[in-house]
């Protein structure tokens, strides 16, 4: 429970904190390449088991990159799946309802995965995975499960993915801005390369119908059309009342405060630092702003160009950076 007292921490520390992972942030061995895909540790342990994943065409995978919606693209199928009935968001917390497809601990024993307890679930499953199109269980794309891929623009995903870096306890991250901006450009960052992960579906879009796209400014700017179109393709069409609901529960401010929604049990078992910033930190648009350097926006910008002219990018509808 947040505490607002003067001189105190605004959240609890935990008790016992869990001890730093042996592959820390910066060491060579923190990213493995899996098809394409550069998936950081220790969630490369799990990669055996992710690839025997059976899905149904009733699951509901949310593919992204990281910090570009995926949580709240989550918890807005999670309304879905209610038909707006409020109380799905303070029942149980959303790491629950829509797992982590390879997150793990490395003292997780076998069975207490997340890909250990999905398996285990009936069809129907919701769950979210940063995997590149290629490296997704085979049996997602066989199965024609209802994939949801949301996209975000590259500057305030870099910039929400270095706040995030530095609440993780146990990785060990010490870098600043400037060297997750050079982790993009350079195409050595966790799940990416950036450009590929989004060329990986988008270039799939004619040949495989079961993949919805969004984008985060789209849901900010459009929330109502675009949810409305999301409950269409998950064939759980909404009213306008149902969906009000939703808006107003996955609002960033309610969202936030929502510990439910906002990963608290995380903090609590000591694996992310919410007296550094909450797992929900923001939510907007244009963070990017604040934080980049004239140089660093140069340089982005060049990548960003050069990537787009890319043949599996032809028809992709760019980036909104307001």
């Amino acid at each position: 429970m947040a505490n607002e007292l003067n001189g105190s921490p605004r959240y609890p520390i935990p008790e016992k904190l869990p001890k730093p992972y042996d592959i820390s942030y910066h060491d060579p061995k923190f990213l493995k390449n899996y098809k394409g895909c550069f998936v950081e540790y220790p969630k490369y342990l799990t990669l055996d088991d992710v690839e025997t994943f059976e899905a149904s065409p009733l699951d509901t995978p949310v593919c992204s990159f990281p910090k570009t919606g995926t949580t709240w693209m989550n918890a807005i199928i999670v309304g879905i799946n209610a038909k707006g009935d409020r109380n799905c968001f303070y029942d149980a917390p959303l790491e629950m309802k829509s797992p982590f497809l390879c997150r793990c601990e490395p003292e997780q024993p076998v069975g207490t995965r997340a890909i250990d307890i999905l398996k285990k679930k009936p069809p129907g499953r919701t769950f979210f995975t940063h995997l590149a199109y290629q490296a997704l269980p085979e049996s997602i794309i066989r199965a024609g499960a209802k994939k949801v891929y949301i996209w975000r623009n590259p500057k305030d995903t870099m910039v929400a993915l270095y706040h995030f870096l530095q609440i993780q306890r146990r990785i060990g991250f010490h870098g600043d801005l400037n060297e997750v901006v050079d982790s993009f450009i350079n195409d050595h960052v966790e799940f990416g390369p950036f450009f590929d992960h989004i060329a990986s579906f988008w270039s799939r879009r004619h040949e495989d119908p079961n993949i919805f796209f969004c984008s985060f400014e789209q849901l900010k700017k459009n929330f109502e059309p675009v949810v409305s179109r999301l409950a269409e393709y998950l064939g759980k069409p909404l009213t306008h009342e149902q969906i009000q609901v939703i808006k107003e529960e996955t609002d960033f401010p309610k969202f936030q405060a929502n510990l439910m929604l906002n990963k608290y049990k995380a903090h609590e078992l000591g694996f992310l630092d919410f007296n550094k910033f909450p797992f929900i930190r923001d939510g907007g648009t244009g963070q990017w702003k604040k934080s980049f350097t004239p140089e660093m926006n140069k340089k982005v910008d060049a990548w960003v160009e050069k990537n787009l002219q890319r043949p599996e990018m032809k028809d992709f509808p760019g980036f909104e950076y307001e």
